[in-house]
């Protein structure tokens, strides 16, 4: 699959599988890689990790959250 000039949404992407995907991502030089988490400071890691990389604090499962 090619995801060149595609926009990426992670959700989740401070830890886990989600962390993983966004490295993954990095490395193939993905345009755009967002990711959502609800810790800012670990946001805040990955933002100085990965300089190509947006991010929002917020949490999925609250529907305010998703609509912002």
């Amino acid at each position: 699959m090619k995801l060149q000039n595609s926009t990426i949404l992670i959700t989740g992407g401070t830890s886990g599988i989600g962390l993983e995907f966004l490295t993954q991502l990095s490395r193939q030089g993905v345009a755009s890689i967002i990711i959502t988490g609800r810790d800012g400071r670990k946001l805040d890691l990955i933002k100085q990790q990965f300089s190509n990389v947006h991010t929002i604090q917020s949490d999925v499962s609250n529907p305010r959250n998703c609509r912002a």
